[in-house]
């Protein structure tokens, strides 16, 4: 918000190190994210045709980017492997944990077919500023799990993970979702 002379009411500058980020179906992903990107957003146009050129309109459709983020495995890897079961759940495997056995879930659970997932983003005096939530949210992709024994210096193994969802809201923290 700015205000009559253009300048914005508030100078601090969005920090990208200070949030967090909730999986619901995931806990143990939950405490080693280390990136999130919130996804791009754009709305679809409708041109009008005219005889000397089409005139664009706003469209009706919105269309979402993907969630993308990174996490490091821990070494029991169970991170990896809740994202692995409900991504090859969803996959309809021959055996084990399966589809069916997703859609049984009641959605309350958020162990079913789709989880909502939340980022909480701080201010600069690290108090919560901004919510997004994606709403029915479930995997696409899971990163490689890379082990080399030619590395010289101790690395943690971080790995990129995709979502797909209904839809994200993102709101000030107080205020209310958008419609």
């Amino acid at each position: 918000m700015a205000n009559l002379e253009g300048t914005p009411t508030n100078l601090n500058i969005l920090s990208s190190v200070s949030f967090q980020f909730f999986i619901r179906r995931a806990p143990d992903v939950n405490f080693h994210i280390t990136r999130v990107d919130v996804p791009g957003v754009e709305l679809g146009i409708a041109n009008q045709p005219t005889p000397f050129s089409d005139l664009p309109h706003p469209g009706e459709h919105m269309q979402w980017s993907e969630l993308d983020l990174d996490f490091l495995v821990d070494e029991d890897a169970n991170g990896y492997l809740e994202i692995f079961n409900w991504l090859t759940a969803l996959g309809r495997p021959n055996s084990g944990y399966n589809f069916g056995q997703l859609e049984e879930e009641p959605a309350a659970t958020n162990l079913g077919i789709y989880s909502d997932l939340s980022l909480l983003i701080m201010d600069s005096k690290r108090n919560l500023n901004l919510q997004c939530d994606f709403l029915d949210a479930f995997p696409v992709a899971l990163g490689a799990m890379v082990f080399d024994s030619q590395e010289t210096d101790l690395t943690f193994m971080p790995i990129n993970c995709r979502f797909k969802y209904q839809r994200f809201d993102i709101y000030k923290v107080g205020g209310s979702p958008t419609p």
